[in-house]
């Protein structure tokens, strides 16, 4: 069905039914779903673009009429594709486990694009090679073959059991699976690997909304002023702090290099959604990338997140020493005590008791420095600028409402330093 005014870019397939056969390819032209003409099977002669395509489009059909006035018998469905595009139609392998390859190295060298025309992120490839692997480690437990005449809702239901109850996956993890299958099967159905999608509005993308652990400004004033005791704490402090007044997302953030670096500017593209994102770098910033040749200490992910919970335990440890808890004037979390989380599974909320150095990870700091700017003043689109978020953002009202929680608890505690004021 064409959405005429929908502005989503789409490919243009072509079809031909000959005898038995029909050969579905795409032409590799693109346009606008409202530009499409489905009277003469044209891009509108009101858009620029459309000589070039429209071009193309008749100079295909007419290598079609041409093909089939010449040949006397039946042709092959390869010698079809062959004669009308110049391409040897493979003889592949069309399991499932093959098309799964396929769709990956596609991605990887860039014949298979995103909507927008651009080359796929190395992170969504490895979310791929991780679908693909968890699907054969279900095939393996549960003796279910990888076969599309077993892709179906029970497939479905039996497959996110086992992330579920096997594996123990919340419902993001597993909402993220299920997501990037359902984007393999469309791709099945789009390329004509298969001939129709072999699953529906039932086959849900799980979500869950996570409880949010950000430091509040009187601890990151802590670790501005104080050192922890070794090398590897202080490496994760420096790097914590850095993520805190950039905003960045971690993956942006432990790629910085000197390179990054314009003037007094940070200049880099964003991992997500390949947007520019400058940045002022503030001295606090600028000491920070001064201690280290690579501007920040390199380390993986998994190693600093790692490290992130230590430097949470030390930091709890700290406060509780020296009872900056018990001070009147200091707020920050309680970490005196277990933390009661909540996480869901099936949309069913399962609550845990988990220390609070446990919540600390590279997500906290984006948090942090996102929410420290709103708790001084920032405007929700200046914030929006640094973040990187969009103006439509569905995820930001989540930090807006924090920062208000914590100027609501500052504004208790003056109130009670008012009421408890000794008139002299």
């Amino acid at each position: 069905m064409i959405h005429k005014k929908s502005k989503e870019v789409k490919l243009i397939y072509f079809y031909i039914t000959w005898g038995s056969n029909r050969l579905r390819k795409s032409t590799g032209l693109k346009c606008r779903q409202c530009d499409w003409n489905e009277t003469n099977y044209r891009v509108s002669n009101k858009q620029e673009y459309s000589i070039q395509v429209n071009s193309k489009l008749t100079d295909l059909e007419y290598k079609v009429e041409k093909y089939f006035m010449g040949v006397a018998d039946i042709p092959t469905e390869a010698q079809v594709l062959e004669a009308i595009t110049g391409q040897v139609k493979e003889s592949q392998d069309k399991s499932f486990k093959s098309l799964f390859d396929k769709f990956i190295t596609d991605t990887e060298n860039g014949t298979r694009k995103s909507k927008q025309g651009k080359r796929i992120k190395d992170l969504t490839i490895r979310s791929y090679y991780h679908t693909r692997n968890l699907l054969e480690a279900f095939s393996e437990a549960k003796g279910i073959k990888l076969e599309w005449k077993n892709i179906n809702y029970s497939f479905y239901q039996k497959f996110t059991d086992f992330l579920f109850d096997d594996l123990g996956y919340y419902d993001n993890a597993c909402g993220s699976i299920i997501k990037e299958l359902r984007v393999f099967l469309n791709w099945c159905v789009e390329e004509g690997h298969i001939p129709r999608k072999l699953h529906d509005k039932n086959w849900i993308i799980w979500k869950e909304e996570i409880d949010m652990v950000v430091l509040y400004p009187d601890e990151l004033n802590l670790l501005f002023n104080i050192d922890p005791p070794t090398d590897r704490l202080r490496r994760t402090k420096d790097l914590f702090l850095a993520g805190c007044m950039t905003c960045l997302r971690v993956t942006n953030l432990l790629g910085l290099g000197p390179e990054n670096i314009v003037g007094n500017r940070l200049k880099l593209v964003a991992v997500k959604g390949d947007k520019v994102i400058q940045i002022d770098i503030p001295p606090m910033l600028m000491n920070i990338f001064n201690k280290y040749e690579t501007l920040l200490p390199k380390v993986s992910q998994q190693k600093f997140n790692e490290a992130l919970k230590d430097l949470g335990k030390w930091l709890a440890g700290y406060i509780a020493e020296n009872k900056l808890d018990k001070y009147p004037g200091f707020i920050g979390n309680d970490w005196s005590r277990p933390m009661l989380r909540t996480r869901y599974r099936r949309g069913v909320p399962i609550m845990e008791k988990v220390e609070l150095s446990e919540m600390i990870s590279s997500h906290t700091m984006r948090r942090t420095g996102i929410t420290s700017l709103l708790m001084m003043g920032l405007s929700e689109t200046e914030v929006k600028s640094i973040s990187g978020h969009s103006l439509d953002s569905d995820d930001f009202p989540k930090y807006v409402k924090f920062a208000e929680q914590f100027i609501s608890k500052k504004s208790n505690e003056a109130w009670g330093k008012i009421a408890n004021m000794e008139l002299e």
